[in-house]
């Protein structure tokens, strides 16, 4: 019986179809290779999806920010555990969802208070004076443009306005007012 496969494999018939189903292979192989995987998704969010360029891009500003803070300290495979990665994914995941409550809310940020919020940015400062030079360079630097870094910082304080109704709230029922009052007595 095997012989028989064997035989048959060696035929010109078995090599048409190796050949034809080696090509499609071999073309989706070199897309994926030029495109990088670009269409590639991490995570979904209520329908959005998180990108793996977005998601690399990421990792690359955590392992950044962790150069910046240890500085000596740092070791480049302390990104490269998995729960880093997770931690990072997370972030993403949660700041997606704040990004869609604060859509879903209309929440909005002036260009009056944008400007005041990058105005104050030490980063942007030249001996406590905003500096729109410093502004133009430092954001070259970072490979980032005017409108990306503004709409990003935009976003920002949309969610932390949602972050801060929250943090400001404070809901006591009746129930728990009693118990506190009952332990404190």
């Amino acid at each position: 019986m095997l012989q028989r496969i064997h035989d048959q494999a060696q035929s010109w018939i078995a090599w048409v179809i190796v050949g034809l189903l080696i090509v499609p292979f071999a073309l989706w192989g070199i897309n994926s290779y030029f495109d990088g995987g670009a269409g590639a998704v991490v995570a979904e969010v209520n329908g959005e999806e998180i990108g793996l360029r977005d998601y690399q891009r990421s990792l690359q500003q955590q392992r950044e920010r962790m150069r910046s803070l240890l500085g000596e300290n740092y070791r480049p495979e302390m990104l490269e555990s998995p729960q880093m990665r997770r931690a990072v994914l997370d972030a993403m995941v949660e700041n997606d969802l704040l990004a869609q409550r604060v859509a879903e809310q209309g929440f909005r940020v002036g260009d009056g208070m944008l400007l005041g919020q990058i105005g104050r940015m030490e980063a942007f400062q030249q001996e406590g004076v905003f500096n729109p030079a410093i502004y133009n360079q430092v954001l070259a630097a970072q490979g980032m443009s005017k409108p990306f870094f503004e709409n990003s910082l935009r976003t920002d304080l949309m969610q932390s306005q949602l972050r801060n109704g929250f943090r400001q709230a404070s809901y006591v029922t009746d129930h728990e007012l009693r118990e506190t009052v009952r332990l404190q007595e």
